[in-house]
């Protein structure tokens, strides 16, 4: 009889693997990059591309490296070590774990200015500043001896709590919450973004299609885009996938 310390973790519901791989996915790349590289690609044009990436390779990607994880019911490198031993694959989970290192190093610098900010929103810091007094705040914040430091220093912290937490109690957990949260603040924004003044030539820069600024730059460009956004080639969703029932559908959870 198998030992219950030996159990393995898992989620609870199909909303909690939805909500998690979506906290992956959505973050500084999609919110702040996208509709920059969106604009500057060609609009609409841009935005086709990326979806066929999407939908061809992003989606597939995601059943694939999930099924893997959910197969070996491991970590990113023992996954790839139990189910293609003795071949240089086990070097692809290993290049995962530096890769999700990097993206630690330079993201939780970004979270900690973002709490930053939100602390000074809360205390109505920016209201009345013109857009050369906010640039000016933004220097003197990046450039600050401690303030990035102890935030960056507090988010690490608050990402530990939750991970040490485990996949139910933590990650499940936390992001069933706060994704819906991030959801009604992004609606928030957009409709806030379409009252102001210029929001027409916003979304002609957004959306009209050019696609004369189609390169194979451009197309690469959008690949690239659209695997990071999913999280792919990193080992996030074959970790994600080996806390994951067999009995549920890939196929349904990544549609």
């Amino acid at each position: 009889m198998r030992n219950s310390c030996n159990i393995r973790d898992g989620f609870g519901s199909r909303l909690g693997i939805v909500a998690a791989a979506a906290g992956s996915a959505i973050g500084f790349g999609n919110i702040l990059r996208f509709p920059y590289q969106l604009g500057s690609s060609g609009g609409a044009a841009f935005l086709v591309i990326y979806l066929i990436f999407v939908i061809l390779l992003g989606m597939t990607g995601m059943i694939c490296e999930m099924t893997i994880g959910r197969r070996a019911q491991r970590d990113v490198v023992n996954s790839f070590r139990i189910l293609s031993p003795n071949t240089l694959w086990r070097y692809a989970g290993i290049i995962g774990i530096f890769t999700v290192i990097i993206i630690l190093a330079y993201y939780i610098v970004l979270f900690g200015w973002s709490f930053n900010y939100f602390i000074m929103s809360v205390f109505n810091n920016f209201s009345g500043k013109t857009v050369e007094q906010l640039t000016q705040l933004h220097k003197t914040t990046i450039n600050g001896t401690f303030k990035p430091v102890i935030y960056s220093i507090l988010c690490m912290g608050a990402t530990a709590f939750v991970v040490i937490g485990g996949v139910k109690k933590g990650i499940e957990r936390c992001t069933k919450y706060l994704m819906p949260v991030l959801f009604i603040i992004i609606i928030m924004l957009v409709i806030k973004g379409l009252t102001l003044e210029g929001s027409r030539k916003g979304l002609v820069f957004l959306f009209a299609p050019d696609f004369s600024k189609i390169t194979p730059t451009v197309i690469f460009n959008a690949l690239g885009q659209s695997l990071f956004d999913l999280s792919l080639g990193s080992g996030i969703m074959i970790t994600y996938g080996s806390y994951i029932s067999k009995r549920e559908n890939l196929g349904i959870i990544v549609a």
